[in-house]
């Protein structure tokens, strides 16, 4: 989570502008965010947030399809909006459905 709010503050001091595709939550330094899914949908999907805090490794499927559908149709959304557009996948190969 801490990556991705550098990026989007590095992407802004360089004058380019981001949108942020994440679970509702608090909006980092990003021209826009794109809610993937609100905290109750995240909650049940991920379940137990202590499993993240420490350290535990995400491995649900059905979750992982809702996000990834959900992220897909965004940024179909948003392509055609005027300038470059990048995609940054903070999670490597977890984002190889997104990305491709």
């Amino acid at each position: 989570t801490m990556k991705v709010k550098r990026m989007c503050s590095m992407l802004k001091s360089l004058g380019l502008k981001s949108i942020l595709y994440a679970n509702e939550g608090p909006m980092s330094d990003c021209d826009r965010m794109e809610a993937i899914l609100t905290n109750e949908e995240r909650q049940k999907l991920f379940g137990n947030d202590s499993q993240w805090k420490n350290g535990g490794f995400f491995n649900n499927q059905e979750a992982s399809s809702v996000f990834d559908e959900r992220v897909i149709e965004a940024i179909s959304r948003n392509k055609s909006e005027k300038g470059i557009h990048f995609l940054l996948a903070m999670w490597g190969v977890g984002h190889q459905t997104i990305s491709s």
